[in-house]
């Protein structure tokens, strides 16, 4: 079974950001950490799994008390982005 974005279950389950985008990992774990941190952050990205497939990626800190306690994680597939928005990213 795979993802609406084409990516197989099993490689995705269960499975740490480490062990997904292994060549990708430092570079995405500065973004996480700003997220972590408290603020909103997009990135664009190809993915490792499907290579054809670029995705604008936005990291949403949800927070309770004034502490992110958790990150909203939306993967939007790049060619579905407006024309005149994919110039700017």
């Amino acid at each position: 079974m795979e993802t609406k974005l084409g990516i197989k279950h099993e490689h995705i389950l269960n499975k740490s950001l480490k062990e997904i985008h292994k060549s990708e990992y430092l570079e995405r774990q500065g973004y996480y950490q700003k997220a972590w941190s408290g603020e909103e952050v997009i990135y664009k990205v190809k993915c490792s799994l499907n290579s054809d497939q670029s995705y604008i990626n936005v990291l949403s800190p949800i927070k309770e008390n004034g502490k992110v306690i958790m990150l909203l994680v939306h993967v939007v597939p790049f060619e579905l982005i407006p024309e005149k928005l994919q110039k700017a990213a």
